[in-house]
């Protein structure tokens, strides 16, 4: 990209450098921009009104791309990144967040829990006959917790992602293909 300048002996150029293409990365609800500044989010190919920054916690499902402009020169878009692990739960309870993914997986998944509630909690993963794979006690935990797991061992199959504490169970269905 070209902006002339006008001066006595001439037109000066200056030449920028046309942006770094981001790339997405996801981590829960947020998606990042490997580009730190000049971001513009879009969503199903519009843009997402004041959504510049690196870092955008999604609210809904879709197709997710990041063009970057820098020195009036704006990047390609990235590469799509689809979300379809957006809950309504999670939406209408932001105070607290159960997601897994990839959901479905070959059985290698990662589950992130934010809660703002200072509480015992009690994880529980479960085949489908209800067999406990993986148990978790969260004494007067608050925050955001993350657990990568592998339950390739156990096979292909549905299980059954608990989280509970005195006032909620939530319960998430987990697939291995």
């Amino acid at each position: 990209v070209t902006a002339p300048t006008a001066a006595a002996s001439g037109v000066i150029m200056t030449i920028n450098p046309t942006p770094n293409v981001a790339t997405i990365t996801q981590n829960g609800l947020d998606l990042i921009s490997s580009e730190p500044t000049g971001n513009q989010w879009y969503l199903n190919g519009s843009p997402i009104i004041g959504e510049t920054n690196q870092i955008i916690t999604v609210s809904q499902n879709g197709n997710y791309t990041v063009v970057v402009a820098l020195n009036g020169c704006a990047s390609s878009s990235s590469a799509v990144f689809t979300m379809s692990e957006v809950s309504v739960d999670e939406v209408a309870n932001p105070g607290t967040h159960f997601y897994i993914y990839p959901n479905p997986s070959n059985g290698l998944f990662t589950l992130v829990f934010t809660s703002t509630e200072i509480s015992k909690y009690k994880l529980e993963l479960r085949n489908v006959i209800g067999q406990i794979v993986y148990k978790e006690d969260l004494n007067d935990f608050d925050g955001t917790y993350t657990k990568n797991f592998d339950i390739t061992e156990y096979g292909k199959g549905e299980y059954f992602l608990t989280i509970i504490n005195s006032n909620n169970e939530k319960i998430e269905k987990v697939i291995v293909y």
